[in-house]
């Protein structure tokens, strides 16, 4: 797992949405008995995922995975996290 400015993100806007965080190592084999797991990329934000080792979990996407899927692309309309660039010649 790499510390980058997505995985930063997410865990800022958890604290900002005030949905509890606890940030630890977990096992894979916790992943199985999870409501809902999601990750992030700097191409996709935030991803809920649907599958953990073949079995679906339940309710895919999740409501939290949602809400912090929605708060990080609302992130693009807030003046100080966006660049304008001007691609005129």
């Amino acid at each position: 797992m790499l510390e980058g400015v997505s995985r930063r993100t997410a865990i800022e806007l958890c604290r900002r949405l005030e949905i509890p965080l606890r940030i630890e190592a977990v096992p894979a084999s916790r992943l199985e008995r999870c409501d809902e797991v999601f990750l992030t990329s700097t191409g996709g934000g935030i991803l809920p995922i649907a599958k953990v080792d073949g079995r679906p979990l339940p309710g895919f996407p999740g409501a939290v995975s949602t809400r912090l899927q929605r708060a990080y692309w609302a992130l693009h309309d807030e003046p100080q996290h966006r660049d304008e660039v001007d691609y005129r010649p």
